[in-house]
């Protein structure tokens, strides 16, 4: 009887423990930033914790747009419009690409292998960073399309 109590308090103990494996994601359904329209070409796959698996479906490339007042990067002074946007070939995987990151319960973007694209009264559209310049630079995702 003894044995039976004192391996019920080692379990019980041991099953506190944070193990660091994060079980919950704080982020809302990373589906969710996406209008009806667009997942219907989404391939989404949820998996532990904050990670998916998610791309887009019959040849359409990716998408997410993003506040100039909710990232990182330096807002160009040629800008005219409050957000930008950036992307990704249809083959390549929204999270893995876009180096997202779930943090205090927003979806963040950290790379931007096409650049990132905005619009101005003059050129029309502006497509800049392919360098990786801002590569590392936390972008809140508010939506994604394709």
């Amino acid at each position: 009887m003894k044995l039976i109590v004192l391996f019920s308090m080692i379990a019980t103990v041991f099953g506190q423990i944070d193990h660091g494996c994060k079980v919950n994601c704080d982020c809302p359904d990373f589906t969710q930033l996406f209008t009806v329209e667009g997942l219907v070409e989404l391939n989404y796959t949820k998996l532990d914790g904050c990670n998916f698996f998610a791309n887009c479906l019959n040849g359409k490339d990716g998408e997410v747009r993003s506040e100039w007042t909710k990232s990182e990067i330096e807002k160009p002074e040629d800008v005219d419009v409050t957000f930008f946007e950036f992307d990704m070939d249809e083959n390549e995987e929204f999270m893995t690409t876009l180096g997202i990151v779930c943090e205090d319960g927003k979806w963040l973007a950290t790379k931007y292998p096409w650049g990132i694209y905005y619009t101005n009264s003059g050129d029309g559209g502006i497509r800049t960073g392919f360098d990786g310049v801002n590569d590392g630079k936390k972008s809140q995702i508010d939506v994604g399309t394709w």
